[in-house]
């Protein structure tokens, strides 16, 4: 298989999940549609990096620096989001996920 194939296959996937997501979203199962667009965005972002050998210098600095941006993209809409008041699909507003490493004990 050739890189160009690899990278076909690759977005070929990523469109596949985003429809699934797509889909998902419609019939409100919103745990498979966070699934299915976790991988759309994962197999879009290896065909990114398809054309760098994988392991390589260039490779990761090339990674890292697409990590930065989707983070820092990430980062802006959720201060936008905030910022609206906007909520959560379900109508509720959205509270952020305990960040602490200690067990609950429940």
């Amino acid at each position: 298989m050739t890189a160009s194939d690899s990278i076909r296959y690759r977005l070929a996937l990523a469109n596949g999940f985003l429809q699934e997501a797509r889909q998902d979203s419609e019939l409100a199962r919103w745990r498979s549609c966070v699934d299915n667009s976790q991988l759309a965005v994962e197999n879009a972002g290896k065909a990114l990096l398809l054309p760098w050998d994988l392991f390589t210098q260039d490779s990761a600095a090339h990674a890292l620096a697409l990590a930065e941006r989707v983070l820092a993209r990430t980062s802006r809409v959720l201060t936008l989001q905030e910022g609206s008041g906007l909520s959560s699909p379900s109508g509720q507003p959205q509270e952020p996920p305990d960040q602490s490493s200690e067990p609950s004990g429940e």
